[in-house]
């Protein structure tokens, strides 16, 4: 899905702060699941509804990117954010459904002894895929950063005249 603006701006710059924030806090609940059984019972769910939340929202972010893409100078710097904000959403759509896998298996496994022996390797897998995605967030967002501020970050300050707060 491609969201070219909201509110008259770009939407890419807009969407991506959510997945920034989510997706950290998604890992931080997956430990506490992983390290809280007792807490899976309540929050098992939640946790799926916020894993699906976060990968719709990577993949509006990524929408919006390559709509973006298309009306900026194609450099070095952007091709890296958009291969990496591909797998980052990529990675997201995974962790959503080893997400739902795990709790489904913890939720629906009592009698089924098969089930039931699926559910520790998916939590590792689900942490597994919570950090990596956590790893992509950051590494995204910072060669987003450094595609949009380089230029700016290498330039001299200003020395004199209006701005440099005399």
């Amino acid at each position: 899905m491609e969201i070219d603006k909201l509110f008259g701006l770009p939407a890419h710059p807009l969407l991506v702060h959510a997945p920034l924030v989510f997706t950290p806090v998604l890992l931080l609940c997956v430990v506490l699941l992983v390290l809280k059984p007792g807490l899976r019972e309540r929050w098992g769910l939640p946790l799926v509804g916020f894993a699906i939340v976060l990968a719709g929202l990577c993949i509006l972010a990524a929408g919006s990117g390559e709509k973006l893409e298309r009306r900026v100078v194609e450099t070095a710097l952007v091709e890296e954010h958009t291969e990496l904000g591909e797998q980052f959403r990529n990675i997201a759509i995974a962790l959503a459904a080893l997400t739902a896998a795990w709790i489904g298996a913890l939720r629906y496994g009592a009698g089924r002894a098969w089930l039931q022996r699926l559910a520790t390797p998916l939590a590792a897998l689900v942490l597994l895929g919570a950090v990596t995605a956590t790893v992509w967030d950051v590494r995204t967002g910072h060669a987003g950063a450094k595609a949009v501020w380089k230029e700016v970050g290498d330039q001299p300050a200003p020395v004199g005249g209006e701005g440099d707060g005399d």
